[in-house]
């Protein structure tokens, strides 16, 4: 099974005003899950919202999210669907990548510090050390 890749513009006014007014972002995300799950045929609990997505939905506070919005959704070959903004800049998707890799060679370099020894007669500094017979 291939990965499934879709646009699509979901409209959650109807559901919005529904609502009263200090609880509508939470109904919007709680909306947008049902409406992906519908349009990608997988249970709700497999729908993932991405923080850009987050970001975007409560961008005017609580009491007045996005009526519509236009999202990237895919599912995987497990049935889990993720969705995004189509438009996230690519140098923030590939920053956070540069600092895992980053975090991990700084770990890989510290622990191989932790594993060399000292040189026979010298210091940490580098610095020769009298012998113990003078």
């Amino acid at each position: 099974m291939a990965t499934i890749e879709r646009t699509i513009t979901l409209n959650i006014r109807k559901e919005l005003m529904k609502t009263p007014l200090y609880r509508r972002a939470k109904k919007a995300i709680s909306a947008l899950k049902t409406q992906l799950a519908r349009h990608m045929n997988v249970a709700e609990e497999k729908v993932k919202l991405g923080t850009h997505l987050n970001l975007k939905i409560w961008e005017h506070g609580i009491k007045r999210p996005l009526h519509k919005i236009t999202i990237l959704a895919k599912k995987d070959d497990k049935g889990t669907v993720t969705a995004e903004l189509p438009s996230i800049p690519q140098k923030k998707q590939n920053a956070r990548m540069t600092k895992e890799k980053e975090k991990q060679a700084k770990k890989e370099k510290k622990n191989a510090d932790k594993t060399l020894p000292e040189p026979a007669g010298q210091d940490k500094t580098g610095n020769a050390q009298p012998s113990a017979k003078e």
